[in-house]
């Protein structure tokens, strides 16, 4: 308990904070209401978080733990090197790797419709990428009853789509789906708040979004394959049910 307070204390401070407000209000009402009720805390400032370098090697390659679950869990993971720390070229790399996961592990591929007539994924299979201040990977799985046959499966896919590349065509379409998304995001005010939040404090401008996609290209993301996805940088964690063999 008295480490998280230390913890509070040190971060949950109003200079830390950044406030997104929308809607039909008048400018000057909302700075003085922030003035009469947030306040700068006494005493010493926010610390700094010293800068860390990731390294570029894995911690583990391979994880197994037993949980009380009723079904077998599988998740793999693709550490990305050399990610930019902040600003646009942070956006465009997590906004190509995140084109990359979906054309090659979303619901409308081929790898995603070969693994589920296979019994090896069901709903609950999903693929996403992170990145943020130098670091980033992929990670995608799910429930599964054959754990090692999915692992099997997932690394002979990503070698069989490296050798072939992405075609335009797989590209294309599903870069306007991307899009699409992007532009749905708008029509809710807290999901443009939590972007807004999350460009300030990576220091890239939100709306910039649609125009990085549109100057992605199917070179780009091809190259993207071939640095990201990488035996060398592939790791998985298993959950394994209690008391089952």
């Amino acid at each position: 308990k008295r480490q998280l307070m230390k913890c509070f204390e040190a971060f949950y401070r109003p200079e830390n904070m950044f406030l997104v407000v929308a809607g039909e209000l008048e400018p000057q009402e909302v700075f003085e209401r922030c003035n009469k009720y947030v306040r700068r805390r006494a005493g010493r400032a926010a610390p700094r978080l010293p800068e860390v370098h990731e390294p570029t090697k894995l911690c583990s390659k391979t994880v197994v733990e037993r949980m009380h679950v009723e079904r077998p869990k599988l998740l793999v993971g693709f550490k990305d090197v050399k990610v930019p720390r902040l600003g646009p070229m942070l956006l465009r790399r997590s906004i190509e790797t995140e084109l990359l996961v979906e054309i090659v592990f979303g619901k409308s591929s081929r790898v995603y419709q070969r693994l589920y007539e296979k019994g090896l994924i069901d709903e609950t299979f999903s693929a996403s990428y992170l990145a943020d201040r130098g670091f980033g990977h992929s990670a995608l799985g799910g429930d599964t009853d054959s754990p090692e046959a999915l692992l099997e499966a997932v690394v002979k896919a990503v070698n069989g789509v490296r050798d072939k590349g992405i075609s335009k065509a797989s590209f294309s379409r599903i870069r306007k789906r991307v899009l699409g998304g992007y532009l749905r995001r708008f029509n809710s005010p807290e999901t443009v708040a939590l972007r807004a939040v999350a460009a300030r404090f990576l220091e890239y401008n939100p709306f910039d979004v649609l125009g990085v996609v549109a100057d992605i290209t199917v070179e780009d993301i091809n190259r993207r394959l071939r640095e990201h996805f990488k035996e060398s940088r592939m790791a998985c964690s298993t959950v394994l049910p209690d008391g089952k063999p």
